[in-house]
């Protein structure tokens, strides 16, 4: 928990140029006055510029308004001095600071009585958080016809924290017509919700509007969100954001014959409003009420952008950057017709393929599916010989057959040394991935005994976030478990995760050195058995590491790779790292370097 400071008294003073019945901000005009029946009924201040009430320090647990204290356990944020009830008394609106576990942010509500305040009620809460988690600062202030409260939120390590934004009526019986926030996470580039009042749909009556800025280096991409005034509350407007995304997509394909670079700039700028604001992409970066994200369904715009990113990066001859684009055709939110589709990949067709490689098909094979947390169901035994790691287990010799392999042979579970334990699984959340480790006695066919499992952490602070964990890797791919532990990779980062002989964590987990050799012996597979060579799939293409030759991937990417069928899978390399076969169309494929 959070040391606080020392708990503050303030004390308000009164005015009398101040008329009462509508909301007052707080420290600024301090009446303590009472509407008369002889005098002139205030003017409309939905139409007014915004008002703030008073931003307290960290650790005031006591405030007074004209006399009449307020005390409350939580730490006290932000107050709004409002007569609710009409009494002649201004009641209190505060923003203050709660259990992380139960919400650190808690909206209360304090009605005046006389000379004193009632018990402080709960109007609303933020979501819970981490331990460690605070108020920064809050905020009470009016936007149009509303009173919205503020707060941003900051977690110790830097993990988790956000704004929390509650939307009440600046007039009446308080109540939270709608709860917003921004989610702190590993992207790039800051998220800021700008709220205020317009009559979107033209009945006479302001709407509430939500701006959405994403910035990102030098460029930031705005989108407006819109809640209707009814009056049974606020609706939001249900065909944004995703009529913004579709236009905006449209502009940007329409770019791309004159301008690729433009295009892609633009179409990039459409999927990360979309990833930020939308919850199917699974990162979102905007809250409305508990959850995380808007319900967008399969954007149209995003796929849109994404197959005009693929092109735009191939007209400029950006081979890689179109290949990584094609790859998250399949990301989660994004709806691609087939035409497009067939666009993109005759986009890839376009790049030139690379010279010095040959290509030749092996025998037909039927692998099991390829997993985060199993190993490739190819491995080379030799430079000539490649294992199927398969139901009934095979080996093929370059240039001839395939031949029977040892029944054992066909095991594609990531085991420990001593196949006492195993890797059954990889989750994540929040940008966190770890692993679930359990003795292979404990297990049955897909099902992990939870009692029995250990969850050593592959990478990221996972105690940082409230969220679920969820099955996969995240894009890491496990290479085996040596004796020093387990090897695991993603890109251009290998990172080792040290277990003892009880499968339990020794030491953190670290990403190894440029150059510096993973802990060997690896199984045959995707990586060699030293380690010096691995090979990764990227969509369609194929990228093979050196750890001695620098961080940047060798794109091996044979005339023609792009028209053939089938997506590649289960990625092998030779111990001289000058073959990579992969199963392609239910079948082996040779790829072979003219040198290393």
């Amino acid at each position: 928990m959070r040391a606080w400071p020392l708990v503050l008294a303030l004390a308000l003073g009164g005015c009398d140029s101040c008329g009462g019945g509508g909301p007052v901000p707080f420290g600024l005009d301090g009446s303590a006055g009472r509407v008369e029946p002889d005098e002139e009924p205030r003017p409309d201040r939905t139409r007014e510029a915004p008002t703030e009430g008073r931003a307290l320090p960290a650790g005031t647990r006591r405030v007074e308004v004209e006399g009449a204290p307020i005390a409350s356990e939580r730490s006290l944020r932000a107050l709004w001095a409002h007569d609710v009830d009409g009494d002649g008394d201004r009641d209190a609106i505060l923003v203050a600071e709660g259990d992380p576990a139960e919400g650190p942010v808690h909206l209360l509500f304090a009605r005046r009585d006389g000379a004193q305040f009632g018990e402080p009620r709960v109007l609303g809460r933020a979501a819970p958080a981490g331990a460690g988690c605070g108020v920064d600062e809050a905020t009470i202030a009016t936007t149009g016809p509303w009173l919205v409260a503020r707060a941003t939120v900051t977690c110790e390590g830097g993990g988790g924290g956000g704004e929390e934004v509650f939307v009440l009526s600046a007039e009446g019986e308080p109540r939270v017509h709608e709860r917003l926030g921004t989610i702190a996470t590993d992207e790039p580039g800051a998220i800021r919700l700008a709220l205020g009042h317009d009559d979107v749909d033209e009945d006479g009556r302001d709407d509430l509007t939500v701006e959405v800025a994403l910035t990102t280096h030098d460029r930031e991409d705005r989108l407006n969100l819109h809640w209707l005034d009814r009056p049974s509350g606020l609706s939001r407007q249900t065909d944004e954001p995703n009529a913004t995304l579709d236009a905006r997509s449209r502009e940007a394909l329409r770019a791309l014959r004159g301008d690729p670079l433009a295009a892609i700039a633009a179409s990039r700028a459409v999927l990360r409003l979309h990833r930020a604001v939308c919850a199917e992409p699974g990162h979102a970066r905007l809250r409305v009420g508990s959850r995380a994200g808007l319900d967008c369904g399969d954007s149209e715009g995003a796929g849109r952008a994404i197959t005009t990113v693929v092109r735009g990066h191939a007209a400029r001859g950006e081979a890689m950057a179109a290949i990584d684009a094609y790859a998250a055709l399949e990301d989660p939110g994004r709806r691609i017709n087939d035409e497009r589709r067939r666009y993109a990949r005759a986009a890839l067709a376009s790049l030139p393929g690379g010279s010095g490689l040959t290509l030749t098909e092996g025998p037909p094979v039927s692998p099991p599916p390829a997993r985060d947390a199993t190993l490739s169901a190819l491995g080379f035994l030799d430079e000539d010989r490649v294992l199927v790691r398969a139901r009934a287990p095979q080996i093929w010799t370059i240039g001839g057959e395939l031949g029977p392999a040892d029944p054992g042979a066909a095991d594609v579970r990531v085991l420990d040394p001593q196949k006492r334990f195993l890797v059954g699984s990889l989750e994540s959340r929040c940008g966190a991935t770890r692993l679930r480790v359990a003795p292979t006695a404990s297990i049955a066919p897909g099902v992990i005994d939870a009692e029995a499992a250990s969850t050593p952490t592959l990478y990221g602070a996972p105690d940082a976030c409230a969220d679920a964990w969820q099955p996969g890797g995240a894009g890491w791919r496990l290479l085996g478990w040596a004796p020093q532990g387990i090897v695991a990779a993603r890109e251009a980062e290998l990172r080792v995760v040290p277990l003892d002989v009880s499968a339990r964590p020794t030491l953190p987990p670290r990403t190894l050195d440029a150059g510096e050799l993973p802990p060997a012996p690896l199984p045959a597979g995707a990586a060699t058995l030293d380690g010096r060579f691995r090979v990764e799939l990227r969509g369609p293409a194929v990228l093979l590491y050196d750890v001695q030759g620098g961080a940047a991937p060798q794109l091996l990417w044979p005339e023609g790779w792009a028209d053939r069928e089938g997506t590649p899978s289960h990625p092998a390399v030779s111990p001289s790292g000058r073959r990579v076969a992969v199963v392609q169309g239910g079948r082996v494929v040779l790829l072979e370097r003219a040198s290393n």
